[in-house]
């Protein structure tokens, strides 16, 4: 079960969990994340984070509330799942990005995402906010969604988009 799994990695198997997995950088949102990260602690005891990644900004985490911040530093891709299994949400504050992995991984284990509207992320995921604040409160209020890949990602829709690019290509319309 998720209670079991969270306390496998050493989460409080009763508290709400948000996990942030990626390079603990300034492109992707980790300044986002150190502030989120606080104003949700400050304002409740049943919220935790799991931190999985390294990078410049995990001493600034690591500062924070020791008992409700776990950071796991970079893990092998093989057990990104885990996390993805043990968290009820997924934050994703970064920058710049098209369409990342990381996203494309939470949606399809079912865990719920919370992201800037940045590439082609509002297309997948609903919860999509662009403040610290509005992402916080929606953080304190546990009220996001559970998006699916499903709609965009079937094997119809896949064939569909490759014979609109064989069609285009062919008119001699790509790079156009």
């Amino acid at each position: 079960t998720c209670d079991d799994l969270k306390k496998e990695i050493g989460l409080h198997p009763k508290k709400t969990t948000v996990l942030f997995v990626g390079r603990l950088s300034w492109l992707k949102g980790a300044d986002r994340l150190v502030r989120i990260v606080e104003r949700v602690l400050n304002n409740s005891s049943a919220h935790q984070f799991c931190i999985v990644g390294d990078g410049k900004y995990k001493r600034q985490l690591q500062k924070i509330e020791k008992e409700n911040v776990k950071i796991e530093g970079k893990q092998p891709q093989e057990k990104i799942p885990e996390y993805f299994h043990s968290c009820d949400v997924l934050l994703h504050p970064s920058r710049t990005d098209g369409l990342p992995n990381v996203v494309l991984e939470a949606l399809s284990t079912g865990t719920p995402v919370i992201a800037y509207p940045v590439g082609e992320i509002p297309k997948y995921v609903s919860n999509t906010l662009d403040s610290v604040e509005a992402i916080a409160t929606k953080i304190l209020r546990r009220e996001w969604t559970r998006d699916s890949l499903g709609a965009y990602f079937t094997l119809g829709k896949q064939k569909e988009r490759y014979r609109k690019i064989i069609k285009k290509i062919k008119a001699g319309q790509c790079g156009q």
